[in-house]
């Protein structure tokens, strides 16, 4: 181990001493939780856990919790999560600072990080690698892209359809306005807090001959069209790349509240689309 490892098991007493941190290299901490517990990018299993750094004055305002960095561990300069802020840390001595926030934008945030624990968890695997599926790679022109229309669709949002404005689906079974009715009340009560009994679910077998290969879009259109009136949002999963452009074609009015995210697309556009759809 060097200096610019954090240290694993302390050998004199914790780097908070009558309520104060050290920093190494003689930087002023942030004022307040000036400890950040950073989840290391790491293939290896035993090093997947959370190491404790500093945070500086400097840095006090970009470092959310949620926000990708770049630290200094076993020598070398590696990508991190910055998972929560802590007042005091177990870390003997000094602890090294941040060596800077990569961008303020929260990614691997309260939205995002009790799913990856509950698939790592599930599947026996390990945090940075679920993590390296679920957010994918940071792209600087992409994301300010990305944050300008996030604004620009919260300043001025496009007009909601009304469910009405897509069809009903030709064959679809007896029980599909039913289901568009109990749908509705959901979302609606949905809103209201955390307590909303399990939503309705619904699986549809739909005949080819009304709308061959397509049966399965004005289905979900409306649907989709339902949930988003009420102010919640949707996540269409598709087999692949034809289906994917088969349902944007038909999206109509939808189409300007829409993130297509594929793997497909190249770093900046899967970023860009990645960040919009997270904002």
């Amino acid at each position: 181990m060097d200096d610019s490892q954090p240290s694993l098991l302390g050998d004199s007493g914790p780097a908070a001493v009558g309520g104060s941190i050290r920093l190494r290299g003689g930087s002023a901490p942030a004022p307040v939780r000036p400890v950040a517990r950073v989840l290391i990018e790491t293939a290896v299993p035993h090093l997947a856990r959370t190491f404790d750094y500093g945070v500086t004055d400097t840095q006090d305002a970009d470092a959310l919790a949620g926000v990708r960095v770049r630290v200094r561990f076993s020598g070398r300069l590696v990508s991190g999560f910055l998972l929560e802020r802590a007042e005091a840390t177990d870390v003997a001595g000094e602890i090294a600072p941040l060596e800077r926030v990569v961008s303020s934008l929260p990614v691997a945030d309260e939205r995002i990080m009790p799913l990856v624990r509950d698939v790592a968890d599930r599947w026996a695997g390990t945090l940075p690698d679920v993590l390296r599926l679920a957010v994918p790679a940071r792209h600087a022109a992409g994301e300010r892209a990305a944050l300008t229309a996030v604004d620009r669709y919260r300043d001025a949002p496009p007009e909601t359809p009304r469910p009405d404005a897509f069809p009903t689906p030709v064959g679809a079974p007896e029980s599909y306005d039913a289901f568009l009715t109990a749908l509705a009340d959901w979302v609606s009560g949905a809103a209201g807090g955390a307590d909303v009994p399990q939503g309705p679910r619904a699986a549809y077998a739909l005949t080819p001959g009304g709308e061959p290969g397509i049966g399965w879009i004005s289905a979900g259109l409306r649907a989709a069209a339902t949930v988003i009136a009420a102010g919640r949002s949707v996540l269409w999963l598709v087999p692949d790349h034809r289906e994917l452009d088969a349902l944007a074609a038909r999206l109509g009015p939808l189409a300007p509240h829409t993130v297509r995210l594929s793997a497909d697309q190249g770093a900046q556009a899967r970023w860009s689309s990645w960040v919009r759809a997270h904002g």
